[in-house]
């Protein structure tokens, strides 16, 4: 009986440091995330696929522009809403192997508290493209 009772205070032990350790990270985030608050950043995975005359897209969280054949292009809205007190500036760019065939709508501009602003991201295959999948990063930025 000694030893179910053990087992079981050592269960309990465990729960309570897990718990106690949970608190602090969450606690730590929370802190992380004031500290932070003058600027965020976050990044949206692009994908295109290079085809011989097929269309295609995708639907997704990501900036997924589907099969575009070499000197066709498609387009995505990107939506960025400032959840924080203050305007903040949005700046937008892309990266990766797709950066130089992306363009903006605009890629630097105010957003005031509270609101949501748009942006259409473009991507075109320069002609002559290998088929094949590309891939890039488009960083969204508000300071």
């Amino acid at each position: 009986m000694a030893t179910a009772t053990r087992a079981k205070e050592d269960k309990t032990l465990f729960y309570a440091a897990v718990c106690l350790a949970a608190a602090f990270f969450i606690l730590a985030a929370g802190m992380g995330a004031k500290a932070q608050q003058n600027e965020f950043k976050t990044e949206l995975h692009m994908h295109l696929r290079v085809s011989g005359g097929v269309l295609g897209f995708n639907v997704s969280n990501a900036l997924e522009f589907g099969s575009i054949p070499t000197g066709g292009g498609g387009r995505k809205t990107v939506f960025i809403t400032n959840t924080l007190e203050t305007t903040k500036k949005a700046e937008l760019r892309a990266y990766g192997q797709m950066a130089e065939w992306i363009s903006l709508s605009r890629n630097s501009f105010p957003i005031a508290a509270g609101k949501t602003e748009n942006v259409s991201v473009y991507a075109i295959v320069p002609p002559g493209t290998p088929q094949g999948d590309y891939y890039g990063t488009m960083e969204i930025r508000l300071e």
